[in-house]
């Protein structure tokens, strides 16, 4: 994953692995009408992967595993299973943290850290500087970051709006160092800064 970042677009229905054929579907929330004819348009897109927000519980990563196995099967899925990439931190219930993701799903690759939304959720100030964030952030930031290494999957940092340069590189860095095998990219700008930051990763 080293050097891979998610970018999103219009969500919650769209967004891209980039880099390459990686096309990664962000869906809507499980609950959500919608969500089957998502997974049929990623199948026909071609993509990698689908990516599930406002994950609380593993039995939601189960549900969506079978829902892919049946609709896979349905659409007769050309290539490999698509695999899973989760957001466990954008709703109080799921900023937690305390699960073993390793018995969630065997498609599951990477958790996807959402900052703001926990800091939303947890009632913190959203905007902080780097390395000067409330202790319940950085606790919470490290118990995610170890939930993924122990689950053998990638953690991805979450997105930023900011249009700077600079400091979108040191935002990167600081991830990096932090543990994130990648960042969430919402302008092309930044999408190049991930690639060069995380691929110089030693």
């Amino acid at each position: 994953m080293d050097g891979v970042q998610l970018q999103e677009r219009d969500p919650p229905q769209k967004g891209v692995f980039a880099g390459g054929q990686n096309l990664g579907v962000l869906l809507p929330p499980l609950e959500d009408a919608l969500i089957e004819d998502t997974i049929r348009a990623a199948i026909r897109w071609h993509a990698r992967a689908v990516i599930l927000p406002q994950v609380t519980q593993a039995a939601m990563l189960q549900h969506l595993d079978v829902l892919l196995t049946v609709i896979e099967a349905e659409e007769n899925l050309p290539g490999a299973p698509l695999r899973i990439a989760a957001y466990p931190a954008d709703t109080a219930e799921g900023a937690v943290f305390a699960r073993d993701f390793r018995r969630m799903s065997a498609r599951l690759e990477a958790l996807i850290w959402d900052g703001p939304a926990f800091c939303r959720a947890a009632g913190l100030a959203e905007r902080t500087a780097l390395g000067e964030e409330p202790e319940m952030l950085r606790t919470a930031r490290s118990l995610f970051l170890l939930s993924a290494k122990a689950a053998g999957v990638a953690a991805i940092d979450t997105a930023s709006d900011t249009d700077d340069a600079a400091s979108f590189s040191a935002e990167c860095l600081f991830a990096r160092d932090e543990g994130f095998a990648a960042r969430i990219a919402t302008l092309p700008m930044q999408a190049d800064i991930i690639d060069q930051v995380f691929a110089a990763r030693s």
